[in-house]
């Protein structure tokens, strides 16, 4: 998982590796969020999430993800 604005329009997966700890790995496939958009007349970048699939399997413990939500009104 990653941020959307770290996937160019027009990455590739073959120019793409991935620091894991000492090791360099590869990326098999890149996805940026369908909806990803960027609006530079209000500064915001709008459902930033990528997704970079790795040539091969790591082992990692889960993180938590955290979500932020709208202040109540």
């Amino acid at each position: 998982l990653t941020a959307g604005h770290c996937l160019p329009a027009g990455s590739a997966p073959e120019n793409t590796t991935v620091n894991f700890g000492e090791r360099r790995l590869f990326a098999a496939r890149l996805a940026r969020h369908p909806a990803y958009r960027e609006d530079f007349t209000v500064g915001q970048i709008f459902n930033d999430a990528g997704i970079v699939e790795l040539t091969e399997e790591v082992s990692i413990s889960p993180l938590p993800i955290l979500v932020s939500r709208a202040p109540a009104v």
